[in-house]
């Protein structure tokens, strides 16, 4: 038994014991009080009829009518070990008149029965702390004084965390036929309800605990197991997308084995004469309006120079064109059309506006061309 003294200036005493605690509650003198009105009521209306909002009353009932004994420490009320709180005469035996619990080593817990004009009988309880001075002398002082008073019936001792003062104490009371017994042996009397009680939470705490463990590691495992899914979803799709494009790469170009080196064949130059690009200039420009003219820079005043027909050191032929503006063409819509123009003829390598008139658009175009050594011209 985990035994605890308190009363309501606090706690006072704890036993190191582990498990559930006994709480032995010694009230005040002017602590208890009867109340005939609130049967069936809730511990917190109790609470506030007897002025402790928000504490744990210690209560019993008894024919209709509600007793409080004061109110439990919150530190205790607080635990999740189970508690259970009595008063100390509740774990007197049957028959007993006085009472003494030695609880560690300078505690004791005095109670005596009084009977009074009415025969009503009640308990006087006392907490006697000690500062020194040896407890099983003053025990054993107390119990002669009471036994020369004449009353030497009904005397239980218990002794609890302390056996030293247990043996010494069996050993004195030997005389006086007074039996000593371990507090944990002490039963609360039957069908004697305790003042407070809540059962231990330890255990159901720790489910919840495990389960919460068990609901983060399941969502985790799941997580990663999607995760997993997810990624192998997206290497699909990514894979068919692949081969939609072939296909329709395919679809394309025809039955070619390797579209690729055609591709790059494409890019190469090919043998033209001047004439080719003047043709191929115009062809490529042509959304851009109606052409009126187009010309080719020239590299020195003889036309008849194929050598040196419009390359520079990087091969390019740089060509002039002049077109009929389109009402409904903007400066970006020339910027969209020109980029959708080289980017599918790869050797036209740029168009540039040059002169952008009221009704006339001067496009600067370069070609990419190659000096042809056999004098044929251009490739």
């Amino acid at each position: 038994m985990r035994a605890i003294i308190t009363s309501r200036k606090g706690l006072h005493y704890e036993s190191a014991k582990r498990g559930e605690a006994t709480v032995l509650y010694i009230p005040g003198q002017d602590d208890p009080r009867v109340y005939r009105d609130l049967e069936g009521k809730s511990q917190k209306e109790i609470a506030d009829r007897y002025g402790a909002t928000g504490k744990k009353p210690l209560i019993r009932e008894n024919h209709g009518e509600i007793e409080i004994y004061g109110t439990l420490n919150d530190e205790i009320s607080g635990r999740r070990h189970g508690v259970k709180a009595f008063l100390p005469q509740d774990f007197s035996p049957k028959g007993t008149h006085a009472f003494y619990y030695l609880l560690g080593k300078k505690h004791i817990v005095h109670g005596v029965r009084i009977v009074d004009d009415s025969g009503e009988e009640r308990w006087g309880n006392s907490l006697i702390t000690l500062q020194g001075g040896d407890p099983v002398k003053i025990v054993t002082s107390a119990i002669s004084e009471r036994m020369l008073d004449g009353d030497a019936d009904g005397i239980c001792v218990a002794v609890d965390d302390n056996l030293d003062v247990y043996e010494g104490l069996k050993e004195a009371l030997q005389p006086f036929k007074i039996k000593v017994v371990p507090f944990a042996s002490l039963k609360p009397r039957a069908k004697t309800a305790p003042l407070y009680r809540h059962k231990d939470n330890s255990l159901p705490m720790l489910l919840i605990a495990f389960l919460m463990i068990l609901l983060c590691s399941a969502a985790a495992f799941f997580w990663w197991v999607n995760q997993e899914r997810v990624d192998q979803l997206n290497k699909k799709i990514n894979q068919v997308r692949r081969d939609i494009a072939n296909i329709q790469g395919n679809e394309k170009l025809g039955h070619i084995v390797r579209p690729n080196d055609f591709l790059d064949a494409m890019k190469q130059p090919i043998k033209r004469t001047p004439s080719s690009f003047m043709n191929a200039g115009s062809y490529a420009i042509k959304e851009f309006g109606k052409l009126e003219d187009i010309s080719v820079e020239l590299n020195s005043g003889n036309v008849n120079e194929v050598a040196t027909f419009g390359q520079d050191q990087n091969n390019i032929v740089t060509m002039f064109a002049t077109i009929v503006k389109k009402n409904d063409i903007l400066l970006i819509d020339q910027e969209i059309l020109a980029r959708s123009i080289t980017e599918s003829r790869p050797w036209l390598r740029k168009i540039e506006n040059v002169n952008n008139g009221a009704n006339q658009i001067k496009l600067m175009l370069e070609l990419q061309a190659t000096t042809v050594d056999n004098g044929e011209g251009a490739q």
